[in-house]
């Protein structure tokens, strides 16, 4: 079983959703990203997306996503941790067809970064 994938960042916890809504000025549509903390609550703000009008939407949704996704990537992290092989890499190539120990086209480094940018740290 993994350990626990509770994120390493402080981001507000609870469950991320995308909204939207039209400027009642005729200032055009809005997209948000709302945490739901408190299932007794009202949501609370996470962002405002700005930007280009064909992007908001979709960089809204993404951002609404971002939990769900770092909670994945820690469970593929820590399920590698436990089994110490990596699952993406071929456990029977020999050692010098695998560079620090995954193959060239293996997604864990990338798990990694994308894991500790969310932390703040570097890529």
């Amino acid at each position: 079983m993994a350990t626990e994938n509770k994120p390493t960042t402080k981001h507000t916890p609870g469950e991320w959703a995308f909204g939207e809504w039209d400027d009642e000025d005729g200032g055009g549509q809005h997209f948000t990203v709302d945490a739901f903390i408190n299932k007794d609550a009202e949501p609370e703000l996470v962002a405002i997306v700005a930007g280009e009008p064909d992007c908001m939407e979709a960089n809204a949704r993404l951002l609404a996503a971002a939990p769900d996704m770092l909670a994945a990537l820690l469970t593929v992290r820590n399920e590698q941790a436990q089994d110490g092989d990596c699952f993406f890499c071929r456990p029977d190539m020999a050692p010098e067809q695998v560079a620090g120990g995954h193959v060239e086209d293996c997604p864990m480094p990338f798990v990694w970064a994308a894991i500790a940018r969310a932390a703040g740290g570097d890529a």
